[in-house]
């Protein structure tokens, strides 16, 4: 990720975003380019994309499943963050009003690379933790049948659970629904 050094606003980055031809980040006042992603990782992502939303479709409630082009803010730490995938529940709530910058996910997904999996699971975890309407946050590895999920109890602990190998499932407890990690990793071939 290249840092552009000089602090801007939270509008001024909006305004650049949105002429942008590459992504960007907003790191309390910092313009930081995001790292492109390789074809397992897309493949990954969208497969969990699809998946969550083809389940929810069948739920009791509505949900909203979008990609990584959806921002959300973290108000309290002001930051923006695009995740991989991420699942609103009822009702979409934008910061001051921007249909751009959500505040509300319930779910939020990251596929991990090598280069990202101690920042996703330390640093950007506790930034997730910090919103309100986060229920689940679930790392999913892109060079291995392993995905680890945290789930935010009533008491505000959160659960982990780890699992491993294509034949086991994967419990998204926020969305009450459980999907096989074939699913997850459909099209992607590992090394041996």
């Amino acid at each position: 990720m290249l840092a552009i050094t000089k602090k801007v606003g939270l509008k001024k980055y909006l305004d650049l975003e949105a002429k942008a031809k590459i992504k960007h980040l907003f790191i309390d006042g910092e313009i930081v380019e995001m790292a492109g992603a390789s074809a397992e990782h897309n493949i990954i992502a969208a497969n969990i994309l699809f998946y969550i939303k083809m389940l929810s479709k069948q739920a009791d409630k509505k949900y909203y499943v979008m990609g990584s082009d959806m921002k959300i803010y973290i108000e309290a730490f002001h930051q923006v963050r695009y995740p991989d995938v991420l699942v609103v529940s009822e009702k979409l709530e934008y910061y001051q009003g921007n249909n751009n910058l959500l505040i509300n996910p319930l779910m939020i997904v990251e596929v991990l690379s090598p280069g990202t999996k101690a920042f996703d699971s330390g640093t950007k975890f506790e930034e997730y933790k910090s919103i309100p309407s986060l229920k689940e946050y679930v790392l999913v590895s892109q060079t291995m049948p392993y995905v680890t999920s945290y789930f935010r109890q009533a008491d505000g602990l959160w659960n982990i659970k780890t699992v491993r190998g294509l034949e086991t499932s994967v419990e998204l407890k926020s969305i009450q629904s459980s999907i096989p990690l074939s699913d997850f990793y459909e099209d992607i071939v590992f090394e041996q």
